[in-house]
C-alpha cells in the first residue's frame, strides 16, 4: 500500500518504519514469574508497565529482569 501512496506514506523509505519497532523490541522480560504477574494487570496497563521495565532495565544494562526490579518500576509508574 506504501508503494501507490506515497504522498501518504512517505515513498518507499518502509525499512525504517518497520525496523524501528522490531529494534527497540527486546522482549527483555522472559522470567516466568513475571509473566504471571504481567496477567494478573489489565492490558491498558500491562503493556505501559511492560515497556518501563524493559526501559529501566535497557537504561541499567540489565539483563535478568527479577521480580523485585519489576515490582519497584510498577510501584513508581
Amino acid at each position: 500500500m506504501e508503494d501507490h501512496f506515497p504522498d501518504i506514506f512517505g515513498g518507499h523509505d518502509t525499512k525504517e518504519v518497520i525496523l524501528e519497532p522490531l529494534c527497540t523490541e527486546t522482549g527483555v522480560i522472559r522470567n516466568p514469574e513475571i509473566q504471571l504477574e504481567l496477567r494478573k494487570i489489565s492490558s491498558f496497563v500491562k503493556s505501559e508497565i511492560k515497556r518501563k521495565t524493559e526501559k529501566f532495565a535497557i537504561q541499567n544494562d540489565i539483563v535478568n529482569i527479577t521480580l523485585e526490579i519489576f515490582f519497584t518500576v510498577k510501584e513508581f509508574s
